[in-house]
């Protein structure tokens, strides 16, 4: 459900900010903020529509279809013992759990990196917050730490 949130609310605010962008966007901008690359107005919704897509297949679809894979297509540690008969079930569970919150972060980073576009844009002169920028990406890879951690407690050494 939070996923799908993330997503509506990513849509419904790209639609709200959409005609209020001028016809040539700053897309990209260097670690001072300041823009270095630029697309049409169009090209930019192109690449934002293909980014979420891709991020929610990623981040959506493939947990979901986890479960129906091989064990040999599934890249895991001591795999011969997590995804055994009667440890599967909760092996995948847990996988589909944590690979659905990873893909809610970067859903949320990416979400976070094109509003900031489209507010620089808003501007007469654009020009992107960097230190607002790099905290949210700090805060991902905190997050993407605390989440290998909790996958290596969790499927290091099999238990006795």
């Amino acid at each position: 459900m939070v996923f799908l949130l993330i997503v509506l609310c990513a849509i419904l605010g790209y639609t709200m900010y959409y005609p209020q962008l001028p016809e040539r966007v700053a897309s990209h901008f260097g670690a001072y903020g300041l823009p270095n690359g630029w697309q049409t107005k169009s090209m930019f919704t192109t690449f934002f529509c293909s980014a979420m897509g891709i991020a929610a297949t990623v981040g959506f679809l493939v947990p979901l279809l986890l479960g129906t894979l091989s064990p040999t297509m599934i890249n895991l540690p001591n795999k011969d013992y997590w995804l055994a008969p009667e440890r599967r079930e909760d092996s995948i569970h847990f996988l589909q759990d944590q690979m659905t919150w990873f893909g809610c972060a970067v859903l949320l980073l990416l979400c976070f990196a094109m509003y900031s576009a489209i507010q620089a844009n808003l501007t007469a002169n654009p020009t992107m917050d960097p230190t607002a920028f790099f905290i949210a990406l700090g805060a991902f890879v905190a997050f993407a730490i605390y989440s290998a951690v909790r996958m290596f407690s969790r499927f290091g050494k099999p238990r006795t």
